[in-house]
């Protein structure tokens, strides 16, 4: 599977294999706004139609996730694909499953062009800004042979007969082809107030979902605070979902990004270290669910670490989406501040 073409994008690239870790190749693509990425042998072990979709959906994690830093540098995700691997969320959240997410693939035409529509959104947040279609990297527009030039159009042929995205004007700019230069034309488009309206909808769950995902360290001594926090949804009239009290035969990791998908409201305790929640929640965030981030006043506040190495460690990262971030005193200050803010965004 691997060449010289970027699988995220289809632009040139350059592939190493990964210091340190000899089964993982370094891919940089040549293209700026691309992503650098780390990829196990694994990924490409598949058909070339099952290859594709796991470069998609590493695209679409790659939009919606920021880059995990250590020491002020930036650490490349490592991708992989193992639907058996336990994970282990006590590590920093760069080596990511992606048979944990290929459930999540879109089932069908419909799905898929909901999936472009959130993908340009993201890719083009405002309203009016202007984009094209020639190069628009392959895996944001869920392209699944590789060759952009046969479903790339009758996908934006769809979007374009659905009324989700619009064009009212053409952009001239040169080419080199065949070691010639020549001037393009092509289609500028935005997406239409439709398309926008489109992805209110698919973006908003149903008003009558109540469920409401808990992420947060499930160790024995947050007891307390796991009640609290189930009061407080209760309390707001939602239903808490809590992973390690549900029952299940599933395996764990593709049944709780089934429980988020579905919930309409993720809430995240980050008073005590879990990286794994930081990942749950970055999932909801690529679904644009409502969050909701709280902690505990002292350890909001801690100031005093002994050193580097333990604030590193302990310190809660407070810089998801800008969260504002619910600071409670004690279990009962926390049910109570929860049903609160819960009834206030529901409201």
């Amino acid at each position: 599977m691997l060449s010289d073409v970027c699988p995220l994008c289809g632009s040139k690239c350059n592939i190493e294999r990964a210091q340190n870790y000899t089964d993982y190749s370094f891919i940089k693509c040549e293209k700026k706004n691309c992503y650098p990425i780390k990829v196990h042998n694994s990924i490409n072990n598949a058909e070339k139609k099952e290859v594709r979709k796991r470069y998609n959906l590493i695209y679409e994690f790659l939009l919606t996730h920021k880059a995990v830093e250590l020491n002020g540098a930036p650490q490349y995700f490592h991708f992989f694909f193992d639907p058996d691997y336990a994970e282990d969320y006590t590590k920093p959240p760069v080596f990511i499953n992606i048979a944990d997410y290929i459930n999540t693939y879109p089932n069908n035409i419909s799905e898929k062009l909901d999936r472009i529509l959130a993908n340009l959104s993201i890719k083009y947040p405002n309203i009016g800004d202007e984009f094209f279609f020639y190069n628009m990297p392959i895996s944001l527009m869920f392209i699944e042979s590789g060759d952009a030039s046969g479903e790339m159009p009758a996908l934006v042929k769809y979007l374009t007969d659905l009324d989700y995205i619009e064009t009212n004007k053409n952009i001239r700019f040169p080419v080199i082809v065949n070691g010639a230069e020549i001037t393009r034309i092509e289609k500028l488009f935005v997406i239409s107030a439709k398309g926008w309206q489109r992805i209110s909808e698919f973006r908003q769950d149903n008003r009558k979902n109540k469920n409401v995902f808990v992420a947060m360290s499930f160790a024995e001594r947050n007891l307390p605070v796991r009640k609290a926090i189930k009061q407080g949804i209760i309390d707001a009239g939602f239903s808490p979902s809590v992973m390690d009290e549900m029952i299940h035969n599933k395996q764990i990791v593709p049944e709780m990004f089934r429980l988020i998908k579905e919930c309409r409201l993720l809430v995240m305790d980050i008073t005590e270290p879990n990286y794994g929640a930081y990942m749950e929640a970055g999932y909801a965030m690529g679904l644009s669910k409502e969050i909701i981030v709280s902690c505990r006043e002292e350890i909001y506040h801690k100031k005093d670490y002994k050193d580097a190495l333990e604030e590193k460690a302990f310190k809660p990262h407070f810089d998801i989406a800008q969260k504002q971030v619910l600071v409670w005193k004690d279990p009962a200050d926390l049910t109570k501040k929860l049903s609160e803010w819960i009834k206030y965004l529901f409201s």
